[in-house]
């Protein structure tokens, strides 16, 4: 299992329950209910890389913004990496041209909730034509082979870029 229930009900302000392997959901003060899961990413070449989704699966009468829906990410993020040798990849969706918003909020929610001490955020981004793609990667400072990850992450990316010209 990528994380434990218990932890995370210790430390979310929603109640996470199980939804199937590796996700997770919770339903807001609003009735929203979101879906949150991991996916074992096997494209960039590093072990144990885990793309997150986050899904809005039902709308809720919206009552503004809810601090708490970042607060029980967290808590779901922060129960995955107790295992520091797990990698956190991080692709916006394009499907609604909204990918450079959902990146602003994944930075913020990152330098917002993480232990800064010893998570590493990285990031990348590729223009194609009139489009952004945003990509993040998230590690522990601990995990082993710390550099040689990063390294392929970019390179990865770079890869892609140079394919694209």
């Amino acid at each position: 299992m990528l994380y434990s229930l218990v932890h995370i009900n210790e430390t979310s302000p929603y109640e996470v329950f199980a939804y199937k392997e590796d996700t997770v959901y919770f339903i807001t003060d609003d009735g929203s209910e979101y879906l949150v899961g991991f996916i074992e990413e096997t494209n960039i070449g590093i072990q144990r890389a885990y793309q997150l989704f986050i899904i809005k699966k039902r709308n809720g009468i919206h009552i503004g913004t809810d601090v708490k829906i970042g607060r029980t990410v967290s808590s779901i993020v922060h129960s995955f990496f107790r295992n520091p040798s797990n990698i956190l990849v991080y692709i916006c969706d394009t499907s609604d041209k909204d990918q450079a918003a959902r990146d602003r909020k994944f930075k913020i929610w990152f330098k917002r909730y993480a232990s800064l001490d010893d998570l590493v955020f990285v990031s990348e981004v590729i223009d194609v034509e009139d489009d952004s793609y945003f990509a993040s990667m998230i590690l522990s400072r601990r995990t082993t082979d710390f550099y040689q990850i990063q390294t392929t992450f970019h390179d990865y990316f770079q890869d892609l870029r140079s394919k694209l010209e």
